[in-house]
Order: C-alpha cells, then structure tokens, then sequence
C-alpha cells in the first residue's frame, strides 16, 4: 500500500500575544493558499501558547514524528521563528529535515529549500549548527 506523502503546515503563536485565535486563522490561511497552489495535501498542525524557544512542545513534536516516519514531503510555515527562536535548534531541525528529505518553505522569507539557494542555506546552518557543538 502506497502511502501519501503530506505537506505539513507548522502554526504557532506564543502565549503573550493577543488575538491568538486571529494568529492562528492568518497564519493557516497563508498556508493554505501557499499549499494550494502546490496541490499539496496540507496537513495543519498548530501550537497555541507555545514558546519558540521550547522545542517540547505537542506540535512540534508531532510533526517530527511525522518526519520519521517518512510521510512528509515538506513543510511549510510563515516564518522561520515559528518553529523556533534557536539558532542551534534551527540548525538541528534543518539537519533533521535534512536526514529525511523533507523540505522546507518558508512563506515571508521567500525561502524554498528545495531552491539551489534554499539548499547553500541550509548547508551554512547545518554547519554554523555543528562549529556550536
């Protein structure tokens, strides 16, 4: 049985914002529409009253788990600090998305790793990420 690779749409609004529920609904449409025009099939998964400097958070952590399972083509999300506030955290999830092939489209940095420069980025985190450890 052949399954479906998902597009994953990471949300998250920090819990000191105000109108979280607005945060949210803005950022799913802009996934949403981005996906749309991949004919993607949009998997959202949202984090409400999370820090980005927390990687331990339910979904995050779900969607990693989606990763290693080898279901995700790639995921898509507003802005880079939605994932995380971490330069060491960004790199290690780069790296992560990296292992398992999964790309990553970042809507308001213009940013597509699946781009010649998305991939020199990613490349110079990972290795910003490792000259850290």
């Amino acid at each position: 049985m052949l399954s479906t690779m998902l597009t994953i749409g990471y949300i998250r609004v920090a819990s000191s914002g105000k109108c979280p529920d607005q945060k949210v609904q803005a950022q799913a449409q802009a996934i949403r529409d981005r996906a749309a025009g991949e004919r993607a099939e949009l998997e959202l998964i949202t984090d409400t009253g999370e820090s980005g400097m927390n990687m331990n958070r339910p979904g995050l952590q779900r969607m990693l788990s989606l990763i290693a399972g080898g279901n995700v083509k790639w995921v898509l999300v507003t802005s880079f600090d939605r994932l995380t506030r971490s330069h060491e955290d960004f790199a290690r999830l780069l790296e992560r998305l990296d292992l398992h092939g999964v790309a990553l489209v970042s809507i308001d940095e213009s940013f597509d790793s699946r781009s010649c420069a998305g991939r020199l980025f990613m490349n110079i985190m990972a290795g910003l990420g490792k000259s850290r450890q």
